[in-house]
């Protein structure tokens, strides 16, 4: 099953990074593709598309030979596509499997009756495309690339909405203004057309200590320690008040959390991959006055990595029919995560009736 690339550009009228796709569909499991959750493998809801050959991202970047794009669709094929992707962390496992083999990382929004409802939409998801070996300068724009390129693959020709937050937020909003005429709607959480100089240099932080921890032959400490001190900037201080504040050693306590939280990240993350999707995102730059598609913004008020600022100078810019809301969470950026009662209502509006 081949894709006309020429076709592909003709339709979103934009210029691709792909020269060539003689590449074939794989439902078979591949040793290079990065499952982030380790509860599962590939099932009958994957299909493995493997990257061309020859393509570039759009900082010069090549994958590796044998990468592949891991896309996962759930639901009945005759119902409209609705994309979902989250954060660096999260994988393609969005919903729960019925056999209990694996856990989706956003089952309280998506899920039956939900705000995303499988029994009404087929979900559409992907495991972020990186080099796990070695880290590559890859952008949000790459990834919707590789996404739109593997759709197409697949013969999905149209999403109903693209439902992005965080990173995969940033990569929404590429898609819309890359292929604008295979989305009909975005639903974008805690994400913005830049990234925000104090997250940046947060960023930065973590990036050094991941690099010294590999100089030193200890990957694992290193994505631990900078998954450790990410927490902390995720979250907001009276968050960790509530949780820590009353403990007659909250210093342990944290203490315990924090390295909890890094060493089960460091099981499902490379250091190399954490490289290159945290610098992903500070190569985000998007031209908000190129994208048209209709757009509902959700922003936490307390969100210190994505600040509201950002958000309100994306609704102002977007060239679309646009709709801000902005919600109100001790949990910060974690807050389209923590949040369901109050994100629910919103998304499932949009997705249901669209923007009023």
């Amino acid at each position: 099953m081949c894709i006309e690339l020429a076709k592909l550009t003709a339709e979103s009228g934009f210029q691709d990074n792909f020269e060539t796709a003689d590449a074939g569909v794989s439902k078979t499991p591949s040793p290079s593709i990065p499952i982030m959750n380790r509860q599962s493998s590939v099932d009958r809801y994957d299909t493995l598309v493997p990257v061309p050959l020859y393509w570039r991202g759009s900082l010069g970047a090549k994958l590796p030979m044998d990468t592949q794009i891991s896309i996962r669709l759930v639901g009945e094929s005759y119902l409209p596509v609705v994309a979902v992707m989250g954060g660096i962390s999260a994988h393609r496992f969005i919903v729960d499997a019925k056999n209990g083999r694996h856990t989706g990382w956003w089952s309280d929004l998506v899920t039956k009756s939900g705000a995303i409802d499988p029994d009404l939409f087929r979900i559409a998801s992907m495991d972020f495309v990186t080099g796990d070996e070695q880290p590559l300068e890859l952008t949000p724009e790459d990834q919707a690339d590789l996404f739109a390129f593997a759709l197409r693959k697949m013969g999905v020709k149209r999403l109903h909405a693209f439902v992005g937050a965080s990173y995969g937020g940033m990569v929404a909003l590429s898609f819309a203004r890359k292929y604008p005429k295979q989305v009909s709607q975005l639903i974008v959480l805690c994400a913005a057309h830049r990234p925000a100089p104090q997250a940046q240099g947060w960023r930065v932080i973590q990036r050094q200590i991941l690099r010294s921890h590999i100089a030193a032959g200890t990957p694992e400490t290193g994505v631990a320690q900078a998954r450790a001190l990410a927490m902390m900037t995720y979250r907001t201080g009276t968050e960790l008040n509530a949780r820590f504040a009353s403990s007659e050693q909250p210093d342990s306590q944290i203490e315990k959390y924090l390295v909890a939280r890094g060493q089960s990240f460091a099981q499902q993350m490379s250091a190399a991959r954490y490289l290159t999707l945290s610098a992903s995102i500070d190569h985000h730059f998007e031209q908000p006055e190129k994208i048209k598609t209709p757009c509902l913004l959700i922003a936490a008020e307390q969100d210190q990595i994505v600040p509201l600022a950002d958000m309100e100078e994306l609704a102002t810019r977007l060239a679309g029919q646009t709709q801000l809301i902005t919600i109100s969470s001790p949990y910060g950026h974690d807050a389209f995560l923590k949040e369901v009662k109050q994100v629910t209502g919103p998304v499932r509006e949009v997705l249901r009736e669209g923007l009023s």
